[in-house]
């Protein structure tokens, strides 16, 4: 035989598993065989509690359209109501007639603010109060008794019961069962087992509550015609249906036509007339007649009796459930096989399954740090809180082609599949998650966070897509891929720092905790941190007055005698003449006497008169302060740094110049020469007009000499002047002057007629340049003429006229004078000015003060300044600047030793300066005086400053405290105890350096950044998938424009979803609606994420087929799939003819293995194990039973109101030969009701189990469908059923029902083995795990003696009957913690000490309301211990998801100071919402037996009222 490769391999499996599933299609033929039907005209009929449109159109005015029929549940007369003051009064629920009237003692009542307690006793004190309570009472009891009388419509409850146990199998099964209406009825005489409607349309069930109604409503479904039913049926062939289904897709006729609405009630004797309009009537008969043409239809079933027709049909509607049809399957796999042998590929995942592909042998796992603890990796993206499993998850699935998780009950499989989704789309892929199981699918869309539902498909309804391509079409208008890309550059550097930042704290916060179990080391000899912080604390007061730090590991620095010396001079020595000598005083002969400082005075009184003189002469120019030495000019100083070289300078200038009068003109010419602007441009126009003049003066002459020329003032111009000179140039070229040359240049000949040389016109060249020679002469005489009168005749200066004929020549004369005046402020001004400034004067001198009218009188004013006032200047800031600060006598020289920086510290030195600046000749004397008595001290100082220096270098702020005698350090002996404050104060100081350590800071922005971290990584999701959907769309604008177009009509679905593959990221969808509404060839998912795979068969295989990865979610210690019809004979067959061998462990590719089974006989899987679900005892019998141990249970009990939360309950009951124990059932539904009725019970939800098959789970069932109101039973989520059907699930409450009992003759005992194809032990592993708050067993077993040691009931009971046993053996606190937890206890905190979190200890646990605080005590008496830090970090991270605060008090900060760190334990507790709260006395124990006796006695007064009825069981 030829051997096969791995794709024909694969292709062989899946052609094997098309023949198993098509063998599997089994065609129901009679509609009586389904799993529950109703036909409507068998409805009972009843006015109010039943309505019906198509039977009776007389009671359904109010209800909606869409309502099919509508069942109230019958109810009996309601209790009396209760007067509403009473009510409060009552704990128990009036309404219900089997409970007893329990009253409560006393009720707080508000008044005004304030609250009031008043007792029952005091309330019904009153008269009318006890009137009220007697009559009501009275009603109650007599509405009790009359409760038997009362009779229902026993029919209408019955089919109401009914229809609500459909409606409860429907709701919790509705993945594998629909809801259906047939209308059609198709019926074989010969053939009975036909009898089946061809028309069907898929309608829903609905529970109100507050009505107490079930309604059957219409969803709009399009109504189909029974194809696979037809098909079954020899005559009917496929032209037949194919018409059949175009006119119902034509047409859309209705199931119930209103053209027969109420034949039932009053047309059932009139025969069915035809008409002309198309109704669902003439459809079926149509049909039935295409079918055979002997066959008949009847509108009425009764006319049907006695019809001699072989083939009937019926109009008869029906209500029926059936099994969920999956045919796609059968195509999906005839797709895939065809797309493998076309293209001759398979995934990689389907090879490593049938062992074509190696693979790693064992996964690889994270190593564990703080950060793989809490979830956290640079490259992987949780959108929640994480662990390391998950992140072993997401390295592995980066290398593998796939990865199998085991998901133990409640180990948050959805937390972390919501987790690796965000993560997959972050990386721009695809994903598929996917289950056999709709309520996995809500999960995950309920835990998802809203962020990532945006990119996520849960269904692919019109209304969905629709707003998934609104957002994509907003978002792409509006951003780009590349700006996606930039801001998640910004949030990735974000995170990064964030996670370093975190490593870091979290390495601090290990070193902090470390010291705690370290040794200080003194002097060679060790202490522990608590011994040293024992020590400091009870020698504070005694030994600490040693100020500021120390050197460490230094014995005491000076002597007792030196100490002694040092104190005893604290009295000798004043502080302020060791201050004195310690900041240094001059040599008394370095200064000047009292006697020479008063005759130092004298030299200065001469400059000051002189100075007084100058003052007087200047007063409103120059004020001087003589007081302070300084002149200003306009309130800034005169000068500064004056330079005396320069002053000589200036002062030999001025000795040179002198001063001159000028007259206006002059005056005017000089102002104009003062700016650099435009100013003194008509004074440089008239110097050159009279140069140019004069230097054309000999020219003109020479040409004009002896003519007689002609000319008339109107042509003396420049235009005269280029005419001629055009003229001349003719002239010179030979041209004639005349006719044409007049013509063209008519100007010419105007000029040429009036001027004149020599009486003659002009005839050549020559005259030419005579005439322009004199017309240029005239006009710049002109324009000197006009220049000369406006700047110098009209401003007092010389007439023109003077100047005679020739005025350019004496003109000239006058060019030197006026360019003086021009050039004064440059030639004068400004170098005086200049030299000035670099004496030292301010600019400000140089500032025009006053009004000024005209330019004339600025230069003026700047003339008389530099002459007169400026030398004035210089004097007086000579006499202030040089003269009177000059050095006279020594003063000056005593002044500058004084204010020397040596010396700038000593107050007797500062004294003596202040008294020579006032010239205080007294105050002098007093201080000079004072300088030698501390002076002639300096010995006695020199020997106390040497021991203060040497203690300085081991304790600096003890000697400064010496020095400057502060406190005790101020007396004049020595205080006692030295060397053992020394001591004190070198542990005192090692111990602070590890309390100060900011633990508690850290510990706080440990939490911030937490929460930064995941604020941003969400974020950086949402970017990096934006980014890779709007790039698609950037690279195929088909797509957008696609887009665009498919809002406005959704039409294609397969289409469309191969046209969306791309753009939306993630589709979240049950397995058969992947393969009914995904073509499994052209969607391809680069994920798929496949959960409760121990519940998945081999035709899950068609999901490895459609992603590059998969992770696979499920199991194997829970329930796997269960085929109890499948022939395994016949399946046996099938694998041999198509494998024959050629795939490992064949055997398991039948339809009782799951595809998590399969898969680990190839992955090796990873375990989720903490466990959140369950309470630490109920779980623990799963971990101990199938997990060996392994599990994690977190889940706090503290705070649970129901407690215990393992009981179990001994009943004398008998299992009976159909298999069930009435006395279980009615026990677990009394108990049921029992707990309800508590208050500790409000809210929460309730299961039962049969662990011994569906016979007493329906039993458990039809109990409580009796006894529960259908409100209460939905409003609390009751489901009764066997294990299998309760997987995936989980209640509140849950009991578990053995069923069995001991019989002496048939008693099989159940070990851990395989029974009914199904393992016991995971049977028992489902049904406990079940059980959120409180697991019930109820059983009928003397344990001991009914049942072997090894029988798993055994184990069992014997566990839930010690499973709530206190553990005796945890370890007790340690000191520490117990004195730390006495003291919170005194100040009223409610303490619980050893308190167990899942597999986790807390030593000292606060619960308040809604807040956990864990109490962590860090030193070395811990049993954890130093070796335990990183465990213990482990529990905070682990805790704080659970929703636990944690305080931290190390050892070394309680024992240094208790009182501080309990007021910041206090402080920390109040900022975290705990209060203080009275202690209650009865302990844990206690309470929770009062609560068992309490719903023990009701259920047992439950059944006692049972067993006086008749239960319909």
């Amino acid at each position: 035989m030829e051997l096969l490769n791995g794709t024909e391999k694969v292709i062989k499996l899946f052609q094997y598993i098309r023949e198993v599933y098509a063998s599997k299609q089994n065609v129901i033929t009679d509609i009586r065989t389904e799993n529950w039907y109703q036909f409507l005209d068998e409805i009972p009929i009843h006015t109010h509690f039943v309505k019906c449109p198509f039977l009776d159109t007389s009671n359904t005015d109010n209800m909606e359209k869409n309502i099919i029929l509508e069942v109230i549940q019958p109810d009996l007369e309601p209790c009396p109501e209760i007067p509403s003051y009473l009510e409060p009064w009552l704990s128990t629920d009036w309404k219900i007639a089997s409970n007893q009237l329990n009253f409560k003692e006393k009720l707080i009542k508000k008044e005004g603010g304030k609250q009031r307690i008043i007792t029952f006793g005091d309330f019904f004190s009153n008269p009318e109060y006890q009137k009220g309570l007697s009559d009501w009472m009275q009603k109650r009891a007599q509405w009790i008794q009359d409760l038997p009388k009362q009779k229902k419509p026993e029919k209408i409850d019955k089919f109401f019961r009914n229809l609500w146990s459909q409606y409860e199998i429907l709701k919790q099964h509705s993945e594998s069962f629909e809801l259906l209406i047939g209308q059609g009825i198709l019926h074989y005489k010969q053939n009975d087992s036909i009898f089946y409607p061809v028309l069907l349309k898929k309608v829903s069930m609905i529970f109100d509550t507050e009505n107490k109604a079930i309604r059957v409503i219409d969803i709009n479904e399009k109504p189909e015609l029974n194809i696979t039913f037809l098909k079954k049926l020899e005559n009917v062939n496929d032209e037949i249906i194919k018409t059949a289904v175009e006119e119902l897709s034509k047409y859309n006729y209705p199931l119930l036509d209103k053209t027969n609405t109420r034949y039932f009630v009053d047309d059932c004797n009139k025969p069915f007339v035809e008409t002309d309009e198309a109704n669902t009537d003439s459809f079926l008969e149509n049909f039935v007649q295409k079918i055979d043409s002997s066959s008949a239809y009847y509108k009425d079933v009764k006319q049907a009796i006695h019809s001699e027709n072989e083939i009937l049909m019926y109009n008869k509607p029906v209500l029926f459930i059936r099994n969920k049809k999956n045919n796609n399957i059968l195509q999906s796999l005839d797709n895939i096989i065809n797309e493998m042998k076309q293209k001759g590929e398979v995934s990689d995942v389907l090879l490593n399954l049938i062992g074509e592909n190696s693979i790693l042998s064992s996964p690889k796992l994270e190593k564990q740090t703080l950060s793989t603890i809490r979830g956290e990796n640079e490259t992987i993206l949780f959108s929640r809180e994480a662990n390391k499993e998950q992140l072993d998850i997401a390295q592995n699935i980066e290398y593998s082609n796939a990865v199998l998780v085991q998901t133990p009950p409640g180990t948050g499989k959805i937390h972390t599949i919501v987790n690796l989704l965000g993560h997959f789309l972050a990386q721009g892929k695809s994903i598929l998650v996917t289950s056999p199981i709709q309520k996995t699918i809500l999960d995950v869309n309920e835990k998802l966070i809203k962020e990532l539902k945006n990119f996520c498909v849960f269904d692919l309804e019109d209304n969905e897509i629709e707003q998934f391509i609104d957002m994509i079409i907003k978002y792409s208008s509006n951003y780009t891929s590349e700006d996606m890309i930039g801001d998640a550059g910004v949030l990735e550097r974000r995170r990064k720092e964030i996670l370093n930042r975190l490593s870091i704290i979290r390495k601090e916060m290990y070193d902090i905790q470390q010291m705690e179990y370290e040794t200080i080391t003194l002097y060679e000899e060790n202490y522990t941190v608590k011994e040293a912080a024992d020590f400091v604390c009870k020698n504070r007061e005694k030994l600490s007055y040693i100020p500021g730090q120390i050197t460490l590991q230094k014995h005491l620095p000076v002597s007792k005698d030196e100490l002694e010396l040092l104190y005893k001079t604290n009295a000798t020595i004043t502080q302020k003449q060791e201050l004195e000598l310690e900041f240094s005083l001059p040599e008394p002969q370095q200064i000047m006497s009292p006697q020479t400082f008063e005759d130092s005075m004298t030299e200065k009184n001469r400059y000051t008169a002189k100075l007084l003189q100058l003052q007087g002469k200047i007063r409103d120019k120059v004020t001087i302060d003589f007081q302070n030495g300084i002149a200003k000019v306009q309130q800034d100083p005169l000068y500064t740094n004056l330079n005396s070289k320069k002053i000589e300078e200036i002062k030999e200038i001025f000795s040179k110049y002198e001063p001159k009068q000028y007259s206006e003109w002059q005056l005017s010419a000089i102002f104009a020469g003062k700016n650099k602007d435009n100013s003194g441009e008509k004074w440089r126009d008239l110097i050159k007009t009279i140069r140019e003049a004069h230097e054309y003066h000999d020219y003109s002459v020479e040409k004009t000499f002896r003519k007689d020329i002609d000319i008339t003032d109107e042509y003396i111009s420049y235009k005269s002047i280029e005419i001629l000179k055009k003229l001349q140039e003719s002239f010179q070229k030979g041209r004639k002057i005349g006719g044409l040359s007049f013509f063209i240049h008519k100007d010419w000949k105007e000029l040429y007629e009036s001027l004149k040389v020599n009486e003659k016109q002009v005839s050549n060249a020559e005259d030419c340049e005579v005439l322009i020679a004199t017309i240029y002469m005239e006009l710049k005489r002109s324009e000197m003429e006009k220049l000369w009168i406006d700047l110098i005749e009209e401003q007092g200066g010389e007439f023109f006229y003077t100047l005679g004929m020739e005025p350019e020549q004496k003109g000239m004369d006058m060019v030197e004078k006026i360019e003086d005046c021009l050039n004064w402020y440059q030639t004068v001004y400004n170098p005086i000015k200049n030299v000035a400034l670099e004496c030292g004067l301010t600019p400000k001198c140089f500032d025009i003060v006053g009004d000024i009218e005209s330019p004339i009188e600025e230069a003026k004013y700047d003339i008389d300044f530099i002459y007169k006032l400026l030398p004035q200047y210089i004097s007086i800031a000579e006499l202030l600047g040089i003269k009177l600060s000059g050095d006279i006598n020594g003063l000056d020289k005593t002044i500058a030793l004084l204010q020397s920086e040596k010396f700038a510290k000593s107050s007797i030195c500062n004294a003596m300066l202040s008294a020579l600046q006032e010239k205080d000749i007294e105050k002098y004397q007093k201080h000079y005086e004072e300088l030698l008595t501390a002076y002639n001290k300096f010995d006695e100082v020199n020997k106390r400053k040497k021991v203060l220096n040497k203690i300085a270098i081991d304790a600096p702020d003890w000697a400064t405290a010496i020095q400057y005698r502060t406190g005790i350090h101020g007396a004049s002996e020595c205080p006692p105890n030295v060397e053992e404050a020394w001591k004190w104060k070198q542990i005192s100081i090692m111990l602070d350096k590890i309390v100060n350590q900011p633990f508690e800071q850290l510990q706080k922005e440990q939490g911030i950044l937490t929460k930064e971290l995941q604020d941003t990584t969400i974020k950086l999701i949402e970017c990096r998938t934006w980014h890779y959907i709007l790039l698609h769309l950037e690279k195929n604008k088909k797509k957008k424009q696609y887009l665009h177009q498919l809002k406005q009509n959704i039409i294609d679905k397969e289409n469309l979803i191969s046209q969306l593959q791309h753009i939306i990221p993630a589709y979240i969808m049950p397995i058969n609606q992947v393969l009914e509404k995904l073509n499994v060839n052209e969607n391809k998912f680069d994920i798929a994420i496949i959960d409760e795979a121990n519940q998945c068969d081999i035709s899950t295989f068609t999901m490895l087929h459609i992603a590059k990865k998969v992770i696979i979610m499920g199991d194997d210690e829970q329930i796997r799939i269960c085929n109890a019809n499948e022939d395994a004979m016949e399946n046996e067959k099938l694998l041999h003819s198509y494998i024959n061998g050629e795939i490992p462990n064949e055997f398991m590719y039948n339809t009782k293995y799951s595809l998590y089974d399969i898969a680990k006989t190839v992955f090796q899987p990873f375990m989720l194990t903490e466990h959140f679900r369950c309470m630490p005892n109920i779980i623990e019998y799963s971990n101990r039973l199938c997990y060996n141990n392994k599990l994690k249970l977190l889940r706090d009990s503290n705070n649970a109101i129901i407690k215990p939360s393992v009981v179990s309950y001994c009943v004398n009951g008998k299992c009976d030969d159909n298999k069930r124990n009435i006395q279980e059932a009615k026990n677990i539904i009394a108990f049921m009701i029992a707990c309800m009725e508590q208050p500790e019970y409000k809210d929460m939800t309730f299961g039962a189990i049969s662990l011994s098959g569906a016979e007493q789970a329906n039993l458990i069932r039809q109990i409580a469908f009796q006894k529960i109101p259908p409100k209460e039973y939905e409003k609390r989520k009751i489901l009764c059923e066997t294990a299998q059907y309760f997987q995936n699930d989980e209640r509140d409450i849950m009991f578990l029902s053995t069923t069995d009992s001991y019989n002496h003759e048939n008693f099989v005992a159940l070990q851990k083995y395989n029974i009914k194809e199904q393992s016991i032990k995971q049977i028992y592993n489902v049904s406990v795990s079940r059980a959120k708050n409180q697991l019930w067993l109820i059983h009928s077993f003397d344990a001991n003696n009914d049942l072997e040691t090894n029988d798993i009931r055994r184990d069992f009971i014997e566990y839930i009957q010690h499973a709530n046993d206190y553990n005796n053996n945890i370890q007790p606190n340690s000191y520490f913690e117990t004195v730390v937890a006495n003291i919170l206890i005194k100040q009223g905190y409610p303490i619980i000490q050893q308190q167990l979190v899942g597999n986790y200890k807390i030593s000292i646990a606060i619960i308040c309301d809604n807040k956990k605080v864990s109490i962590e005590c860090h030193g070395e008496e811990q049993s954890n211990g130093k070796e335990n830090i990183l465990l213990n970090m482990e529990k905070q991270a682990v805790l704080e998801r659970m929703g636990w605060n944690f305080i931290h008090i190390r050892s070394s900060e309680y024992f240094n100071n208790p009182k501080e760190t309990i007021k910041r334990v206090i402080v920390e507790l109040t900022s975290l919402g705990v209060t203080k709260t009275a202690q209650n006395n009865i302990n844990a124990i206690t309470k929770d037996n009062i609560l068992l006796q309490k719903i023990q006695n009701k259920a047992n007064h439950i059944i006692q009222e049972w067993e006086k009825e008749i239960l319909k069981i």
